[in-house]
């Protein structure tokens, strides 16, 4: 299931750890979020490195994830530093290898 993967994503996100996303990610891999836009492996890979370099750690904590087809939607809270909370939506696609091939984050959902 997808969704495996995708908590799996946010584990090894959760531990700064490069040569697992690595290893998640299609060669094409594209990513957007409110502050960025990164195409393919390499460059998606530099901007995760320098996030982790400003922090000195953080958390996905995911709250709920939905699949369709090839497409998760996650709802997930982000902690940086022990502190300061991001609650984000995720969409994330994957191919036919089950790699990740984009990521849209948007941030600011609240709390019902």
């Amino acid at each position: 299931m997808l969704k495996e993967t995708a908590k799996e994503y946010f584990r090894q996100f959760s531990n700064k750890n490069l040569n697992a996303l690595k290893s998640l990610f299609s060669e094409n891999v594209n990513l957007q979020d409110w502050s960025t836009k990164a195409h393919g492996k390499t460059e998606v890979l530099s901007v995760n490195r320098k996030l982790f370099q400003s922090v000195k750690n953080i958390n996905i904590v995911p709250i709920e994830l939905f699949e369709d087809k090839n497409t998760i939607v996650a709802e997930i809270e982000i902690v940086i530093n022990g502190g300061d909370n991001i609650k984000v939506v995720d969409i994330i696609g994957f191919d036919s290898k089950r790699k990740i091939k984009f990521i849209r984050a948007y941030k600011g959902w609240t709390w019902l």
